[in-house]
C-alpha cells in the first residue's frame, strides 16, 4: 500500500529503505450466508465470495473474497464459539494486493459499498526494508556488548537464531500484542518466490541487486492498533508514523562511552526514520480487560434491574416522581447494556438468547 514515487523521483535521489504493509487483517461486522463447497454468492455485481477447501481453528470455513477477479484475502465468519455473534467477519488482506497501490481503493468499496462495518484491525505487520544498514549484526553486537543497553523494558529477545549464520532475530513475546522480527528480505524473497516484492523494490528506487536488505518488521495486534486510522495506511509517512510512536521507549538502544573522562550516553538504535515526515500518534490508554464471563454477570445483573425499575412503573397509585425516577433509572441500565454489546458485539448472541429467560424468572419472582 506504500505510495510509488514516479521515475523522475527516482533517479534524483539515491533510496535506502522503503515502508510497506505485509500483514493486513480487518475485524468486521456483516451478516452473510453460509456456503456449500465450491459454491459462490455474490455481493453485487462487481463482488463475490466463494467457500474455500481450507479450514480455520475458530470459524466454519475459510472464504475467498474476489472483486472484478481480483483476489482480495480470506474471509473468515460463522464462528465456531457461542459467544461470539454470526455477525463477526475476519478479513486477511492477500499478500500481493498489500504491495499495491489498489489495496486502499478496495478496503473502502468493502465499508462503503458493500456495506462491512468496520470495528477495528486484528493485526498489522509494518515493514521497513533497507539496504544500507545491518542490523543483524547490531543485534548480535547487542547480545555481547556490556555497553549497549536497551531503553525501556525488554519484553524478550530470541537469541537462539544469532550467530555468524544468523538469519532472524525476535524482539517481544510472541504472545503479547507487539513484536519485531529482524531478518534477511533478500533471501526471505528469493525462497518465497515472491517477485512482485522485488517489482515494489524497482519502482519505488531500492536497489536490492547490489546491497542485501534486512528487513525490521513491526508487528501489532487489537490491543496496539486502536489509534490506527484503517483509511490512511497508503501514507508512507503515516505507516512510519505508527512505526516510530511504537519504537519509544521499546526498540530503542543506548551505547555508554568515555568522553573527557565522562561517561557519555548516545542513541545508537539501527533503524532511523529520517526521509519520512513523523508524528508520534496519541496513545490509547488501557483499560482493564474484563473477561468473558464476568461480562456476562456484569449484563445479567443490568438487566434484571432493569427489569426491576419497569416493574415499579407498573405499579398502581405511585407518585409522577417516583414514575419518573424509574422511568430514567431503566434507561440507565439498558444504556449500559448497549454500551457493553456496543463494545463487544460477540456478545450479541448470548444476551438475546437469554432475555425471554431472564424476564420470566422475574416475573415469576
Amino acid at each position: 500500500m506504500q505510495t510509488l514515487v514516479t521515475e523522475i523521483e527516482v533517479k534524483k535521489r539515491e533510496v535506502t529503505k522503503v515502508i510497506c504493509l505485509d500483514w493486513l487483517e480487518i475485524s468486521f461486522i456483516k451478516k452473510l450466508p453460509v456456503i456449500a463447497l465450491n459454491n459462490s454468492h455474490w455481493l453485487d455485481e462487481r463482488s463475490c465470495i466463494v467457500r474455500s477447501e481450507n479450514t480455520n481453528k475458530s470459524f466454519e470455513g475459510l472464504y475467498l473474497l474476489l472483486i472484478d477477479g481480483i483476489k482480495i484475502g480470506e474471509l473468515s465468519f460463522n464462528s465456531r464459539y457461542s459467544y461470539v455473534s454470526d455477525e463477526v467477519v475476519h478479513l486477511k488482506i492477500d499478500n500481493k494486493l498489500l504491495y499495491s497501490v489498489e489495496c486502499g481503493e478496495h478496503i473502502r468499496y468493502i465499508t462503503n459499498v458493500l456495506g462491512f462495518t468496520y470495528s477495528h484491525i486484528k493485526r498489522i505487520d509494518i515493514a521497513i526494508d533497507t539496504n544500507n544498514t545491518d542490523v543483524l549484526s547490531f543485534m548480535n553486537k547487542y547480545i555481547n556488548s556490556s555497553k549497549i543497553r536497551v531503553k525501556g523494558k525488554q519484553k524478550f529477545i530470541d537469541t537462539r537464531t544469532l550467530g555468524k549464520a544468523s538469519k532472524t532475530v525476535y524482539y517481544g513475546s510472541p504472545k503479547s500484542g507487539k513484536q519485531i522480527r529482524i531478518y534477511n528480505k533478500t533471501d526471505e524473497v528469493i525462497r518465497s518466490g515472491k517477485d512482485y516484492i522485488l517489482d515494489f523494490y524497482t519502482l519505488n528506487g531500492l536497489n536490492y541487486e547490489k546491497a542485501e536488505v534486512q528487513r525490521i518488521e513491526l508487528t501489532l495486534r487489537t490491543k496496539y492498533t486502536k489509534n490506527i486510522d484503517i483509511h490512511r495506511l497508503s501514507d508512507a509517512n503515516y505507516l512510519a508514523s505508527i512505526c516510530r510512536t511504537n519504537f519509544k521507549n521499546y526498540f530503542e538502544f543506548i551505547s555508554e562511552y568515555r568522553e573527557h573522562n565522562k561517561t557519555v550516553n548516545r542513541n545508537v538504535t539501527p533503524v532511523d526514520f529520517d526521509g519520512y515526515t513523523t508524528t508520534l500518534l496519541p496513545r490509547v490508554a488501557h483499560t482493564p480487560v474484563q473477561s468473558q464471563k464476568s461480562l456476562k454477570v456484569l449484563l445479567k445483573g443490568l438487566y434484571l434491574n432493569a427489569l426491576c425499575e419497569e416493574f415499579k412503573q407498573s405499579q398502581p397509585l405511585q407518585p409522577d416522581f417516583l414514575i419518573l425516577e424509574a422511568i430514567e433509572a431503566n434507561m440507565h441500565f439498558l444504556a449500559s447494556i448497549d454500551r457493553i454489546l456496543q463494545g463487544k458485539p460477540t456478545l450479541m448472541q448470548y444476551f438475546r438468547s437469554n432475555e425471554k429467560k431472564w424476564r420470566k424468572a422475574a416475573k415469576n419472582n
